[in-house]
């Protein structure tokens, strides 16, 4: 089972009332024996491409209250 992550959300509501901007930063790095390891939702993420012809990447998400 995959925990839930939290992330920042970088838009407004009065900006973008519709939708929601997260501020998502790639993790990775390397094991002492020298292996590297990577986030795994920031890896998913990172891999999404928009300039595959749609202007935009969804994904799902739940919104939590600060």
């Amino acid at each position: 089972e995959i925990k839930p992550r939290h992330y920042s959300i970088s838009s407004s509501q009065k900006m973008c009332p519709n939708s929601v901007h997260l501020l998502v930063v790639a993790v990775d790095w390397v094991t002492p024996k020298g292996r590297t390891r990577y986030g795994q939702c920031t890896r998913y993420l990172a891999g999404l491409n928009p300039d595959t012809g749609a202007s935009d990447c969804w994904v799902t998400v739940d919104i939590k209250p600060s």
